[in-house]
């Protein structure tokens, strides 16, 4: 069995690892420093190591999981046990992350705002006369 794509690994954690490792993202728990090792001995012929890596960077780098790593909040390890503790400088980091993405989102967020054309709301008159001026048109072009 081969497993060549990130969501397809993650479904794969998911699946072997369940208290572990959450596809819905308001459950995900500080995983273990190093785990990464455990999971390339575990899985280091079904996927590929550079996969693991991805996958797991893909996984901590979640809006969800950054919220999660609070100072003191507690690590698990594959079978969901705890596994040490989150420092005040991983948490600190954690926060820095939160607020990039946060600053991205607000920018895309003031981007398609900037984008979004207003709706063209025209007047009663001005409908009338738009509505006059094809008929005249139309008047012209039947007549020629």
């Amino acid at each position: 069995m081969s497993i060549n794509q990130v969501g397809e690994v993650l479904r794969f954690l998911c699946s072997r690892f369940p208290k572990t490792f959450f596809a819905y993202q308001v459950k995900r728990r500080p995983l273990k420093l190093g785990i990464h090792r455990e999971l390339e001995t575990i899985l280091g012929e079904t996927v590929d190591r550079k996969l693991i890596h991805r996958t797991l960077r893909t996984y901590v780098s979640n809006y969800c999981y950054l919220r999660s790593q609070k100072i003191g909040a507690e690590r698990i390890d594959l079978n969901g046990n705890p596994a040490g503790v989150v420092t005040a400088e991983e948490a600190e980091n954690a926060k820095k992350s939160l607020a990039g993405i946060n600053a991205k989102r607000k920018q895309k967020r003031l981007a398609l705002k900037e984008k979004k054309p207003e709706p063209r709301r025209d007047g009663l008159a001005a409908l009338r006369e738009a509505a006059a001026a094809r008929r005249r048109q139309a008047a012209a072009g039947g007549a020629a």
